[in-house]
């Protein structure tokens, strides 16, 4: 960028803030100016008050920086000897100055015209055009006015939030940070699970026939794993800490940040001693490595340290709706991958919209080499996001961006930028298209108490709008009953496919997708895909001990009852998983053995329920011991079924 864009593009800050950031820039130009040899004014703190607060949100101002011939160092902004220019500097001082001149002037001549103006009437006012004002119109582009009242706050706010993150994430490349991290991972353990699962699909593949990317696999298996390893062993979340001298819980008072400098600090107060303590929120990965705790930032920081250090390339991703997680790139596929230690999640890029029901806005990732508006991976319907995204124009989003890949990639080689160019732009041609909903998962979030999970409305029974108690969460129960088609007959067929999630009914071709749209009750469950292994199935929610669903049929409206019932209902277990399968009525109940049963007992009974229990397995992973309808991800045959007849009383 010329020098002249460069200052131009200053213009498109609010008038208080170009005037501003060009004093501050006169200033810095006439200190090399009048002290070319002193060393002190040719280096530029980014912890400077000045720098950070005011330079770099503004648009336009470092690229200024940069056009002059400062070059990124490890903690500042250097003007090496070699690369300065006098005359350069002169000429960019002169057209700075020249600029701001003109501010200056058109805003006293809008000042003096709108005294005058205010001492002629109001119809003067109405009529008389203003020079001045005129004059401010064609120098300087209007801003969006698509961006709320308070936008000239809020877009400084957010930009600068986007510098702070973008040089939050160097802290992953220091030395004593990859030690950290190095030092608690157990790395061989998972590569023997790794290599263990590696070797179980390879069997698979040769007794199937069907060959396997193991490039691709061996990617998506080790950050299985691993996320496992940090979600499971090694990380810990915390709603509220526990009360240190008589272990009770305790409840939020403030958030403080006197308590130690620079870090929020969360203040609570135990309800049963009343004793304070704190719970600071750390943003040095290092630290996190040692303390092991926090929440969902805390949880994105620490794990994105942890990939660094294995030398994979990685994104911490922050989500303006308050959330974060991981993106690592797979060279396998050539792409980006959603990665959330908090859920466990790998590849499931619609857990948010579709499963968390959130209104994202912006979505960004941030690396050591480039920052990436990737809000549009995390979105089917880019249509409705669109118009969320007030903060700032996309103009000045897009400005700010580039900015700061430049600062990022300034020192690296010729070659990797064009490298990095590249995959750029092969990423923003799949972000164009809306993500398809068999990319996502409809879960609601499992991370967290349930009561923090409902105040934030991100469980599946909250986004529901379901009636609850926080001890169950629960839907509105749907209950089967005959159409006129299925009374004439005497017959009803209700099937289920876990591979497309539909059911079907047979007699009149109703379709209803949703595993639980047609089920009476369910209580820890939820659809699992196991994109590794291509299949997916209902399962227990993680780490909860006991899960339960089941279907309700009533005949009572049509005057007809149960004649014979067949039911087929396949489950998988494993290690000492069970699935307890009852059919009953009243008091009366028969045991479904081995997923398929046809019995007359329950013969003349005006309604039935079938109910399954899951239960037992073993170690981290033992909610997925106990499995119900397990199918290929491709599947499009039935997994479940229940048929009965109807015979009049």
């Amino acid at each position: 960028m010329s020098m002249f864009k460069c200052i131009e593009s200053l213009e498109e800050n609010p008038e208080e803030v170009f005037l501003q950031v060009t004093s501050i820039l006169l200033r810095l130009v006439d200190n090399v100016l009048h002290y070319p040899s002193n060393p002190k004014y040719r280096k530029l703190r980014l912890e400077n008050k000045l720098i950070s607060t005011v330079i770099m949100p503004s648009i336009g101002a470092m690229e200024c920086l940069f056009e002059i011939g400062f070059q990124e160092g490890e903690d500042a902004l250097l003007l090496p000897p070699e690369s300065t220019s006098i005359d350069k500097l002169k000429q960019f001082r002169e057209e700075i100055a020249k600029r701001r001149s003109k501010y200056l002037k058109d805003n006293n001549s809008t000042n003096n015209q709108t005294s005058q103006n205010n001492s002629s009437g109001n119809s003067e006012r109405q009529s008389t055009p203003q020079p001045g004002a005129a004059a401010t119109s064609q120098s300087r582009p209007v801003v969006s006015r698509n961006i709320s009242s308070n936008s000239t706050q809020t877009q400084n706010q957010f930009l600068e939030k986007l510098r702070q993150h973008s040089t939050m994430v160097l802290q992953y490349e220091k030395e004593d940070t990859k030690r950290k991290a190095l030092s608690v991972l157990p790395l061989i353990e998972i590569n023997e699970r790794v290599e263990r699962r590696m070797r179980q699909h390879q069997q698979h593949a040769l007794k199937s026939g069907q060959p396997i990317n193991e490039d691709s696999l061996q990617e998506t298996l080790f950050f299985t794993e691993l996320m496992c390893w940090f979600k499971n062993d090694f990380f810990e979340w915390v709603n509220s800490p526990k009360c240190t001298q008589c272990d009770c819980d305790t409840s939020f008072v403030e958030t403080s940040t006197t308590l130690i400098e620079s870090i929020r600090v969360e203040v609570y107060k135990c309800g049963k001693c009343s004793a304070r303590l704190t719970f600071p929120r750390y943003n040095e990965a290092k630290t996190l490595l040692e303390t092991r705790k926090g929440r969902c930032g805390e949880w994105a920081n620490a794990f994105t340290a942890v990939v660094r250090a294995l030398n994979w390339e990685a994104r911490l991703v922050f989500d303006e709706s308050d959330h974060a997680w991981t993106e690592v790139y797979f060279k396998s596929e050539g792409r980006w991958v959603h990665c959330d230690p908090c859920e466990c999640a790998l590849d499931k890029p619609l857990l948010y919209e579709k499963g968390w029901k959130k209104r994202l806005s912006y979505v960004i990732g941030f690396s050591c080499e480039d920052v990436q508006d990737v809000t549009w991976r995390y979105s089917a319907n880019h249509l409705t996001l669109l118009p969320r995204r007030r903060l700032c124009t996309e103009q000045q989003l897009v400005r700010t961006i580039e900015e700061l890949n430049h600062l990022r990639q300034a020192n690296l080689s010729s070659a990797r930028r064009k490298a990095l160019a590249k995959r750029t732009l092969v990423e923003l041609v799949q972000l164009m298209l809306p993500a398809s909903d068999t990319e996502g998962d409809t879960q609601g979030r499992q991370s967290g108490s349930l009561a923090w999970r409902l105040a934030r409305a991100e469980t599946s029974l909250a986004q529901s709008g379901a009636e609850t108690s926080l001890g169950q969460e629960e839907k509105k129960a749907y209950v089967w009953t005959p159409t006129a088609e299925e009374v004439r007959e005497k017959k009803m067929v209700i099937t289920y496919c876990t591979g497309t999630d539909m059911y079907s009914r047979g007699l009149v071709e109703e379709r209803a997708r949703g595993w639980r749209t047609r089920a009476f009750a369910a209580d820890n469950i939820f659809r699992k895909e196991e994109k590794d292994w291509k299949t997916v199935y209902l399962c227990r929610t993680e780490n909860s001990t006991e899960g339960r669903i089941s279907w309700q049929v009533d005949l009572t409206a049509s005057e007809l009852r149960v004649g014979d019932v067949e039911v087929q209902c396949p489950a998988t277990t494993y290690e000492n998983g069970t699935v307890l399968w009852l059919l009953c009525s009243g008091d009366k109940c028969v045991r479904v053995s081995d997923g398929h049963m046809k019995t007359s007992e329950l013969r003349g009974c005006a309604n039935l329920t079938l109910t399954a229990l899951l239960k037992g397995g073993k170690g981290d992973v033992a909610w997925q011991h106990a499995q119900l309808f397990r199918q290929p991800l491709n599947a499009t045959d039935t997994s479940f079924s229940l048929s009965l007849s109807l015979i009049s009383p």
